[in-house]
């Protein structure tokens, strides 16, 4: 309080007791008044702190769809999406455990990441999940999971906690948003997608597999009459994406030079980038 907020409650103090002609009286309630008006000049004025709304089941399910591109009425019916949680609909079935924990995880964790803005999970509560969706043998979970550190990285828990976590990647989530995709829009089961990401990166049979898988696909590519015009590795890069393989681009860049060049490819620098296009 400055001297003439002080100076003002003294006035007005003075004002409504002056006329009180008892001194004694007009003393003391002189002193209650002043000391009401100073209690109050000092009590700090409460500011009310505006709480975050909170995010319902149907800003959830409306920002799933969005990003999806997916109405939300057909989201619906493969997701379930709670305050604090989701449950996935469809089954999750594979030749191999080892895919349906990887793809299992990849879709739930970006679920979670698109709706309740959360990326990560404890490894018991990931387990639980699938025990619940009647995944196939979990006693290889974390084994299997640690295949793809560049999808599903697995993290520990604060010193001295014997907890630990898997968090979605950024690459894991592009994978998710992928598998969503095909599942909820194109309607594909799970057991039939056909992704070169689902098999591990190690092993040598492992990598012929792949490396023939892609081969095939590129030459599909290419007699769909995707090389009639010249085009980019880039270009063929993302054909390749929207079919499911996340090859390097040097692997793809690779296959094109040896293999394909001279025999169903030819290529000009175009604006100082190699393009291919078939031959004629």
């Amino acid at each position: 309080m400055n001297e003439q907020e002080l100076k003002e409650i003294i006035n007005i103090a003075w004002s409504a007791v002056k006329d009180i002609e008892d001194k004694d009286r007009r003393q003391k309630t002189y002193e209650i008044i002043m000391n009401n008006l100073i209690g109050k000049a000092k009590k700090p004025e409460v500011v009310k702190e505006r709480s975050k709304s909170p995010i319902t089941i149907i800003d959830s399910i409306e920002k799933l769809a969005k990003k999806l591109n997916i109405d939300k009425e057909k989201l619906e019916d493969f997701i379930e999406v709670d305050t604090d949680d989701m449950n996935i609909l469809f089954p999750i079935k594979r030749n191999s455990n080892r895919e349906e924990h990887l793809i299992f995880s990849l879709v739930y964790l970006t679920i979670r990441k698109l709706c309740l803005e959360v990326r990560e999970i404890e490894s018991s509560k990931l387990r639980e999940l699938m025990a619940s969706r009647g995944l196939g043998s979990l006693v290889n979970l974390s084994t299997n999971l640690k295949k793809f550190p560049t999808l599903i990285a697995h993290k520990s828990g604060k010193k001295g906690s014997t907890n630990t976590y898997y968090r979605l990647t950024i690459e894991g989530f592009s994978k998710g948003l992928w598998l969503l995709k095909e599942i909820i829009e194109k309607g594909n089961k799970v057991e039939k997608i056909e992704a070169d990401f689902l098999e591990s990166t190690r092993g040598f049979k492992k990598r012929a597999k792949r490396s023939s898988a892609l081969s095939n696909e590129i030459n599909m590519i290419i007699d769909e009459g995707f090389f009639t015009e010249f085009k980019s590795v880039n270009k063929l890069m993302n054909e390749l994406r929207t079919r499911g393989f996340f090859n390097k681009r040097q692997d793809i860049d690779s296959y094109l030079r040896k293999v394909l060049l001279g025999k169903r490819l030819l290529r000009e620098k175009i604006d100082g980038t190699w393009n291919y296009v078939i031959k004629k």
